[in-house]
C-alpha cells in the first residue's frame, strides 16, 4: 500500500527548517560568537539534523491536543508529512487519531490561526477539535477518498519545493540526516545500510506517495456539512468528489462562491531577470569608475609622464619597472574615452560619446532609492523596535539589481577584469615607498591629492570618492550574493531581522566585504553611500517612499548602429538583437 503523505504540513515543516538554517549561517560566520549563541547554534543544527517535525505550529497543535508537554509527544511526531502509520514498509492507512490531529489543523490552517504564541490559539485548537468530533465520520470517509486521489513521486515533491530533501532515506533506519549524505557529493543516498530488510522501509526518490492537504480535506468536509450531507448519505463519494473538484476550483461550471482562487506564479515563466555574473562585472567597473572620478588614472599617468622625462627621479627597483611597464602597454590599455563610454552606458555617468550608445539614466535614482530603502528601514527598527514590512527594500533591491543585470552583458565581463588588473596595479604603484617618498606623502592618497591640487586643476574629494567606490562595490556584490531573495519566492526577509534585533550580530562582518558581504555590511554600505553623498534626511526619507516600477529589459539592448557598422566593415556579423 502506497504511503500517504500530509503534503501540506510537509511544506510548513520545511519553511520553517529555511528559516533555522539562515539564522544558524548568522551566526556561523561571526568571528568570535558568544558562549549563548554557540548554544543556540548547537541546537539548531541538531534539530535541523533530525528527521522529526521543527513546526512549532503542528508542535503545539499537538501538545494540545495530548495535553501532555513536548517531551511526552515524540511518538505521534510526523516526519515530511507521514505520520507515525506510514513509517513502515506496509503503508497502512491513517489511523483515525492521526486523521482527527490532521483535521484539526486543516481547519486551524483554514482560519488562518497558525501562530502557536496567538492569544487563546489553545482555545482555538479545541473549538477546532470539537468541529472534527461533531462529524468524525465524514473526516474520516474524506480522507479516506482524498488518499487514494493524487499519487505522485517523491522527487516530484521535492522539486517543488513542497518537501525536504531529508525524507530521501528517512522512515527507518532514520537517525540523523547527515549520515544518509553522501560525503562526497552531499546527495541523500538512495540506500541505507547492507539489510534488505531495512531497506524495505526507506524513501527513495522514484517512490510513489499519496498526497494530502489537510487544509483541503477540512474545506471539503465544511462544505459538505453545510450542504447538511452525512456519513451514512447513498451517494457520500459522488458529493465528496462533486465538493473537491468545486473547492480546488477545477470543475467548469461550477458555483464561484465554492472555488478556491489558485492563480499561477507568473514568476516561473519569466527568463532570468537578474544576472550574478553580470553584477560581479559591474561591481568592478563601478569600483573604476568612482576612482576616475578622483583622477587616480589621470595622477598614474602624470606620474608616468614626469619619471619619463626625468622630472621625478626613482632608482631601480619595483616603481621603476611599473611605470615602464606602464608606458610600454599604454596603446594597449582602455583610453579614457573608452572608459568614459563604458560608465556611461553602464552607470548614466558624463562625459562619455554619445554615439558610442544609449546612457543607463535609471542608474542613480535606483541606486538612491535602494540605499534611501535600507538606510530608512533600519532608522525606523532602530527607534521603534518593530518588524515591518521588507517588501520596499526587496522592490527598490531587485530593480537596481535588473538594471544593472542588462547593462552587464558582453564586454562588459572583459573590460571588469583588464580594470580589476589596473586598479590593483595603481595601488601598488602609488603605495610604493619609493613613489611616497617623491612627494613626501604617508599613504598613496596624498600622493593623488598632491599631484591634484599642483599638476592636475585642483583637489578632487578623494575621500567621497574612495569611500562610494567601497560601498558602492559592497552593495552591487551584495545585491549578487543574494539575487535569489530578490524575486521574494522564498517568503524569507531580504535583510535578517537578527542582525537588527540582536547587539551581537550588529557588530558582525566579515575580512572580504567586497567579495562576501554580510547583511550587516550591506546596510553600513548603504549608510555610507548616502552620507559621504551628501544626501540629506528630508531626501532619504522621499526616496525610500515606493514608485511604479519603471520598465526594465531582461536582455541587452540593440548594439548601437555606429558599433555595428564597425563590426560589419571588418566581416563580423552579429545576430538581430
Amino acid at each position: 500500500m502506497t504511503r500517504k503523505v500530509l503534503v501540506d504540513l510537509g511544506e510548513r515543516d520545511y519553511r520553517v527548517r529555511i528559516e533555522l538554517e539562515e539564522k544558524a549561517q548568522n551566526i556561523r560566520v561571526l568571528d568570535k560568537p558568544t558562549a549563548q549563541q554557540l548554544k543556540e547554534l548547537e541546537t539548531i543544527e541538531r534539530a535541523l539534523d533530525r528527521d522529526v517535525v521543527i513546526d512549532p505550529f503542528y508542535r503545539e497543535v499537538l501538545s494540545t491536543y495530548l495535553q501532555k508537554d513536548e517531551d511526552q509527544i515524540k511518538k505521534y511526531l510526523h516526519e515530511y508529512g507521514l505520520m507515525g502509520t506510514q513509517k513502515s514498509a506496509v503503508g497502512n492507512d491513517l489511523s483515525p487519531r492521526e486523521i482527527e490531529v490532521a483535521s484539526i489543523c486543516g481547519l486551524m490552517q483554514l482560519d488562518g490561526i497558525t501562530d502557536p504564541k496567538r492569544a487563546h490559539f489553545q482555545k482555538k485548537v479545541s473549538e477546532a477539535q470539537g468541529e472534527y468530533r461533531t462529524n468524525p465520520e465524514v473526516f474520516l470517509k474524506v480522507f479516506k477518498w482524498l488518499a487514494e486521489r493524487h499519487k505522485v513521486t517523491v522527487e516530484s515533491q521535492i522539486k517543488q519545493n513542497l518537501i525536504y530533501e531529508g525524507i530521501v532515506g528517512c522512515v527507518r533506519p532514520g537517525g540523523a540526516i547527515s549520515s544518509r549524505r553522501d560525503p562526497e557529493t552531499g546527495e541523500m543516498r538512495e540506500t541505507y545500510g547492507d539489510d534488505k530488510k531495512t531497506n524495505k522501509s526507506v524513501l527513495v526518490r522514484a517512490d510513489e506517495i499519496n498526497v494530502i492537504s489537510t487544509k483541503l480535506a477540512a474545506s471539503v468536509v465544511r462544505k459538505l456539512v453545510a450542504d447538511r450531507v452525512s456519513a451514512n448519505d447513498a451517494f457520500l463519494d459522488t458529493k465528496i468528489e462533486a465538493t473537491f473538484e468545486n473547492t480546488a476550483g477545477y470543475q467548469d461550471g461550477g458555483p464561484l462562491s465554492s472555488m478556491e482562487i489558485m492563480l499561477p506564479d507568473l514568476e516561473d515563466a519569466v527568463d532570468i531577470e537578474i544576472i550574478k555574473d553580470n553584477l560581479y562585472a559591474v561591481q568592478s567597473m563601478y569600483f573604476f569608475m568612482m576612482l576616475e572620478e578622483a583622477r587616480l588614472p589621470q595622477v598614474v599617468e602624470y606620474i608616468s609622464e614626469a619619471w619619463r622625462r626625468g622630472a621625478i627621479t626613482l632608482g631601480k627597483g619595483p616603481a621603476g619597472d611599473a611605470l615602464y611597464e606602464h608606458h610600454r602597454q599604454a596603446n594597449e590599455r582602455l583610453s579614457e574615452i573608452e572608459r568614459r563610454n563604458f560608465f556611461m552606458g553602464t552607470f548614466g555617468t558624463p562625459g562619455g560619446d554619445p554615439e558610442y550608445g544609449k546612457e543607463n539614466s535609471m542608474f542613480h535614482e535606483l541606486m538612491l532609492r535602494t540605499t534611501s530603502s535600507v538606510s530608512q528601514y533600519f532608522r525606523e527598527f532602530s527607534t521603534h523596535n518593530v518588524f515591518l514590512s521588507q517588501e520596499g527594500i526587496r522592490k527598490a533591491c531587485r530593480e537596481l539589481a535588473a538594471n544593472l543585470s542588462v547593462h552587464g552583458y558582453g564586454m562588459a565581463h572583459y573590460t571588469a577584469i583588464e580594470l580589476q588588473q589596473t586598479i590593483l596595479e595603481y595601488r601598488d604603484l602609488l603605495s610604493d615607498p619609493e613613489i611616497l617618498r617623491a612627494f613626501g606623502a604617508r599613504d598613496m592618497w596624498q600622493v593623488v591629492d598632491q599631484v591634484n591640487a599642483n599638476y592636475l586643476n585642483g583637489l578632487r574629494n578623494t575621500y567621497r570618492y574612495r569611500i562610494q567606490a567601497h560601498s558602492g562595490a559592497i552593495i552591487i556584490r551584495w545585491l549578487a550574493n543574494n539575487h535569489q531573495k530578490l524575486v521574494g519566492r522564498t517568503g524569507l526577509d531580504v535583510i535578517s531581522t537578527e542582525i537588527l534585533s540582536n547587539p551581537n550580530l550588529r557588530s558582525l562582518h566579515t575580512h572580504r566585504p567586497l567579495v562576501n558581504p554580510t547583511d550587516w555590511d550591506f546596510i553600513n554600505a548603504c549608510e555610507q553611500w548616502l552620507a559621504v553623498g551628501g544626501v540629506h534626511d528630508d531626501r532619504v526619507d522621499l526616496y525610500s517612499q515606493p514608485i511604479e516600477s519603471p520598465a526594465i529589459s531582461t536582455r541587452p539592448t540593440s548594439m548601437p548602429r555606429v558599433a555595428r557598422d564597425v563590426l560589419d566593415s571588418v566581416g563580423i556579423e552579429l545576430p538581430g538583437m
